[in-house]
């Protein structure tokens, strides 16, 4: 059966989208660019609108919290992830793919989640051309559309939706994030929850945002 897209996951969103803070986080995102980034990322905002920017380096992580229930939207640049945006082109690299999809599997193994929280994955789904199609956690299994044009960039997209029977989450801590995926250097983070809105740009030396 298809995992269906977090209803929950769609509605904050929407609010992150009327959120000034967010606003303000993607201006920041703007006037930051990496150095190395390749010449032809200029153009590139137009080939890949759900992120807004793609920026290698740097992630977008959503979270919104209500009660028990908390929804987590990931938008990252594959080469964040995966060290590389093509389609996999030899056994190594394909394991590679392999090895990343069952990690955004995972999502509480480098979520931060406090363990108190006893929180469980009740949705999840993962969209990307280079993660490959017909696998355990893609969010439409019927899929028969050949993947985007290999246009040297690639995004991958993981919504989750989990329950939590234990403690209220105080907080996030990406430390595990950072090191799971290590070619990630920022993570620019909105949070919505009992407390408020929360923004912040985290990294491996800064990987906790108080809720």
């Amino acid at each position: 059966m298809p995992i269906r897209p977090p209803v929950f996951a769609l509605a904050f969103v929407t609010l992150f989208a009327l959120c000034p803070a967010h606003a303000d986080e993607q201006a920041h995102g703007h006037g930051h660019e990496h150095e190395h980034e390749h010449e032809h990322h200029d153009d590139h905002d137009e080939h890949h609108g759900s992120l807004g920017t793609h920026e290698h380096g740097v992630a977008h992580l959503n979270v919104a919290i209500e009660g028990g229930s908390v929804a987590v939207a990931l938008d990252s640049p594959a080469i964040n992830l995966l060290g590389f945006e093509h389609q996999a082109h030899d056994e190594q690299e394909q394991a590679r793919v392999a090895a990343v999809r069952g990690l955004l599997e995972q999502p509480l193994s480098w979520l931060g989640l406090s363990e108190d929280a006893t929180c469980s994955v009740s949705e999840q789904t993962l969209t990307g051309a280079v993660l490959g199609y017909n696998h355990p956690g893609y969010g439409d299994r019927t899929q028969t559309a050949a993947p985007a044009q290999d246009d040297g960039h690639s995004d991958i997209r993981a919504e989750y939706q989990f329950d939590c029977t234990g403690e209220a989450i105080d907080g996030l801590d990406l430390a595990a994030f950072f090191e799971t995926f290590p070619q990630t250097e920022k993570l620019q983070v909105q949070a919505i929850g009992p407390n408020g809105q929360h923004a912040a740009e985290l990294t491996a030396d800064n990987p906790r945002l108080p809720l």
